[in-house]
């Protein structure tokens, strides 16, 4: 029973690791050749497209743990339900902050979203 679990946690790892190599591959094929600001903007445009997937992974695993909670009858699906809204909220909370923080520093240091960052220019004195 134990080489069978192991199996298949070995198993899982193998095709997490397969599916995230196919999704990464074509940041790398995409940034092959180019500088390090094109690798950047190709991480940030795919970040950019999966945040929303994301959030409403999180609403959606959310929606499920209250239907679990209140549909379900048996005290050890009430507490999984009970789980699944605590780890959905703790994500939601989590994402959203680190969207915030985002947000503020972007702010902060005077980059828009998708904006580019200008290098200051010497003064006149020294240009010559």
């Amino acid at each position: 029973m134990k080489n069978k679990k192991a199996l298949t946690n070995k198993y899982t790892h193998a095709v997490l690791l397969v599916v995230m190599a196919l999704l990464l591959a074509p940041l790398v094929t995409f940034a092959a050749g180019s500088g390090f600001q094109e690798l950047l903007g190709t991480v940030g445009r795919f970040l950019t497209m999966i945040l929303p997937m994301l959030i409403a992974l999180e609403f959606i695993i959310f929606f499920v743990g209250v239907m679990r909670f209140y549909m379900m009858d048996s005290s050890d699906a009430k507490i999984s339900g009970n789980a699944f809204v605590v780890w959905a909220l703790v994500a939601l909370f989590v994402t959203f902050g680190l969207l915030g923080i985002v947000a503020v520093i972007q702010n902060t240091v005077g980059v828009a979203s998708g904006g580019t960052i200008t290098a200051p220019q010497l003064p006149e004195v020294f240009q010559q």
